[in-house]
C-alpha cells in the first residue's frame, strides 16, 4: 500500500444539506505530492459493510465536473453507497502510455488511489469485497490499470471509452468488468487497441476470448465472454451512435440506447448481491 506522507488527511471543504447526502473534499500528501479527491457520503451510510465507488475523470476534468455529468451520486444515495472522485495530476491519469503530463512526470497513480481507498476505509466500515473503480477515457484506462495491479483489492471494474494500456496484466482473483463503448468513436475507435484489450482483459480473467453476442436494442449490442471460471465476467455494451462521452439520463437513452450510468448501477446491484 501506499505510504502516506505527513498528515494522514484533511477535509479542505464539505457541503451538507445535499439531497441525499454531503460532498467532502479531502486533501492527501502520498509520496510527497500533495492530491486531493471528493467523496460523497450518503446520508442512509451503513454502519458496516458500506459499498465503496472510486469515479475517474477523463483526461482535462475533474472530480466535481465527472461527479455532476455522471450523476453517480443519486444511485448512491439509494443505495447508502460511497462515491470517491479522486483528482488526477495536472487533470491527467498515468494510465500507462496516456496521458498528459501525469505520464510525462511518471506520477505514480496505482499508489494514490491505494492512499484514497486506504484514507476512506479508515475513516468509513467499508466492506472490502464490494469495492469498484471505474471512469471515462483517461479515467477508464486508469481503472484498467488499477485493477491489474490491485485485483486482490479491487474485484470489480466499469469502463466507458477506455482500453487497457498497460503491456501485461494478470489478476490474483477472479474479478468483474464491465466496459461501455462507443462505434463511433472518432478518438478511440474500437477496431484495433479497444477490440484488442477487451480479449487482453478476457484472458488475464480465465476467459475464453470468444463471445455470446446479444441485442439490447437497434442501436445496442451486448457481448459476454465465454468460459469465464467462477466469479469471473466480462460485459461489453456497444452502442453504435454513441460517440466519445460518458452518458446518462432520458436523452442518453433516446439518442444512444443506454444510460451508462444506470446500467452500471444495476451490474453492480446484481454481482454484489451474488
Amino acid at each position: 500500500m501506499a505510504v502516506v506522507v505527513g498528515l494522514t488527511a484533511y477535509v479542505l471543504w464539505s457541503a451538507t444539506g445535499r439531497a441525499g447526502g454531503e460532498v467532502k473534499v479531502v486533501r492527501i500528501v502520498v509520496g510527497g505530492q500533495p492530491r486531493s479527491y471528493r467523496l460523497f457520503v450518503p446520508t442512509k451510510l451503513p454502519a458496516d459493510n458500506a459499498r465503496l465507488i472510486v469515479a475517474l475523470h477523463p483526461l482535462r476534468g475533474t472530480p466535481a465536473t465527472f461527479e455532476s455529468e455522471s450523476k453517480f451520486d443519486r444511485g448512491a444515495a439509494d443505495t447508502g453507497t460511497l462515491v470517491a472522485y479522486p483528482a488526477g495530476y495536472a487533470h491527467s491519469w498515468n494510465a500507462g502510455v496516456c496521458c498528459g503530463q501525469a505520464v510525462v512526470h511518471h506520477v505514480d497513480d496505482v499508489a494514490f488511489l491505494d492512499a484514497v481507498i486506504d484514507d476512506i476505509e479508515a475513516h468509513y466500515a467499508v466492506d472490502p469485497h464490494r469495492i469498484a473503480i471505474g471512469g471515462f477515457s483517461n479515467g477508464a484506462m486508469m481503472s484498467y490499470r488499477y485493477l491489474c495491479a490491485r485485483s486482490s483489492r479491487v474485484h470489480s471494474v466499469f469502463v466507458g471509452s477506455g482500453a487497457l494500456l498497460t503491456p501485461s496484466c494478470r489478476f490474483s482473483q477472479p474479478v468483474q468488468v464491465l466496459q461501455f463503448h462507443g462505434m463511433s468513436d472518432p478518438v478511440l475507435p474500437w477496431a484495433g487497441r479497444v477490440a484488442a484489450s477487451v480479449n487482453a482483459v478476457a484472458r488475464a480473467d480465465g476467459c475464453a476470448t470468444r463471445w455470446r453476442a446479444s441485442t439490447v436494442s437497434s442501436d445496442v449490442s451486448r457481448y459476454a465472454a465465454l468460459g469465464c471460471p467462477a466469479g469471473a465476467s466480462v460485459l461489453v455494451f456497444r452502442s453504435q451512435p454513441l460517440v466519445h462521452g460518458w452518458v446518462t439520463g432520458p436523452e442518453a437513452m433516446s439518442r444512444f440506447g443506454i444510460d451508462e450510468t444506470d446500467a452500471t448501477w444495476s451490474w453492480l446491484a446484481a454481482i454484489w448481491s451474488s
